[in-house]
């Protein structure tokens, strides 16, 4: 009898699964394929903007998710180097995107700015087999700062 009961925390954390999923999942995909009231651009303009941001915060993200490994000489010169373009042609795409005149675009073409730079400057440390100036906390705030203010100038049309 009591296998036909089960366990309420399997019951849970199946549940937990699910939603977890979908959310991570499904939700995007209904937003892609306009599915969700309100999550089609209210405009072309807007579009445009969201679509640069995207490609900003991507280029960011791609930063993001593997700098850490070139933080401590000795680093692999080719995994540095694979990273490094595949962080370019990020950054590449996302100034390309940028085109558009509005306010929010120029925001990301300056983080994407403030993310090359940082690149270089990492990429110069990691030539020279030293470590990375003190400064890249602060460098990579100030791409996030940017991106934030993208984000809002966005959200307000601008």
């Amino acid at each position: 009898m009591a296998y036909k009961q089960g366990n309420p925390l399997v019951k849970l954390v199946i549940l937990a699964v699910v939603v977890y999923a979908g959310y991570k999942f499904g939700l995007p995909w209904a937003k892609e394929k306009n599915l969700l009231p309100g999550s089609g651009s209210s405009s072309p303009r807007a579009a445009r903007d969201a679509g640069c941001l995207e490609l900003a915060e991507s280029a960011s993200g791609v930063w993001a998710s593997g700098f850490s490994r070139f933080m401590n000489p000795p680093v692999d010169p080719a995994a540095w180097g694979e990273f490094r373009s595949e962080v370019d042609g990020a950054i590449s795409r996302a100034r390309s995107g940028c085109g558009c005149a509005e306010e929010s675009c120029g925001k990301a073409k300056e983080a994407m700015s403030a993310l090359r730079s940082l690149l270089s400057e990492m990429d110069a440390a990691v030539r020279s087999g030293g470590p990375p100036s003190s400064d890249v906390v602060r460098a990579q705030e100030r791409v996030d700062f940017l991106l934030d203010e993208a984000r809002s100038l966005t959200n307000q049309g601008k």
